[in-house]
């Protein structure tokens, strides 16, 4: 497994980005750097918010599309809303885009990539 770090890089309310809005990733990724559409998931995310409170997620493969849900004791996963994910290289430096449902993107960039 990767652990993959990323902060907020850019959000239409944050234009200079946050680094208190963070995200970690963890799955396999293969020496490519690039999401493995033959690894469906879930693997486990979480997010940061800037308040400090964490958000329980996860990574997944959808029809076509990777995807990032919240996860929670409360809810039912199936019925989390899904953000989709627009990611072309996983490595520091990188880019990857987050769909809100409601059409919002936000932007974080990779900070480090570590092997577990």
């Amino acid at each position: 497994m990767t652990r993959i770090f990323l902060v907020l890089a850019y959000a239409a309310d944050r234009p200079e980005g946050d680094i208190a809005d963070r995200l970690e990733l963890s799955l396999p990724l293969p020496a490519t750097g690039h999401l493995d559409d033959a690894e469906a998931g879930p693997f486990p995310a979480e997010r940061q918010l800037p308040d400090g409170r964490l958000r329980a997620m996860e990574l997944l493969r959808e029809e076509g599309f990777w995807a990032l849900r919240r996860t929670s004791p409360a809810t039912d996963p199936e019925d989390a809303p899904l953000w989709q994910v627009e990611a072309r290289m996983l490595r520091p430096g990188e880019l990857i885009q987050l769909l809100r449902p409601d059409g919002e993107a936000l932007t974080f960039r990779i900070v480090n990539v570590a092997a577990e």
